[in-house]
């Protein structure tokens, strides 16, 4: 398995077993795996520009990262559904309502959604998820997603 990919599940994991989690979460987790240290690289911070051009360029900057990560961090997702770890759907009010229907027809509105997501993403934007007991199992056991 792509490192990057179970360092993903992890933190979806971990993190998800506290709160539900969003797809800006994801991106910052997808970021993380595939930048590393180097995460913070290019980060838009000339004081010559005016505070609406520096904010432009630190969301423009962003974008960019979170369209070269993101797929990653749909893959830890997908895989994670797929093993029963977590649901996807959205959020009502205060509570989690998971998207109907089987695996393979969450992917698909998952794909479709991605296909329509502007960047940077922000939080609410596609979908939510919410451990199942099995995912909150795993994450306290902090068994390994490798």
């Amino acid at each position: 398995m792509d490192p990057r990919v179970a360092y993903i599940k992890r933190e979806i994991l971990t993190c998800g077993s506290d709160d539900w989690i969003h797809v800006a979460d994801i991106a910052a987790f997808a970021r993380e795996a595939l930048y590393g240290d180097h995460v913070q690289d290019g980060y838009p911070e000339d004081d010559r520009l005016s505070v609406g051009a520096l904010a432009l360029a630190r969301d423009e900057w962003l974008a960019r990262q979170e369209r070269e990560a993101l797929p990653l961090g749909i893959r830890a997702v997908k895989e994670l559904l797929r093993d029963g770890l977590i649901r996807v759907g959205d959020t009502v009010g205060d509570r989690f309502e998971a998207w109907p229907g089987s695996v393979l027809e969450v992917e698909s509105r998952i794909d479709i959604k991605l296909g329509l997501v502007t960047y940077p993403v922000l939080p609410g934007d596609l979908f939510w998820i919410e451990n199942t007991p099995a995912g909150d199992e795993k994450a306290a056991l902090g068994i390994d997603q490798e």
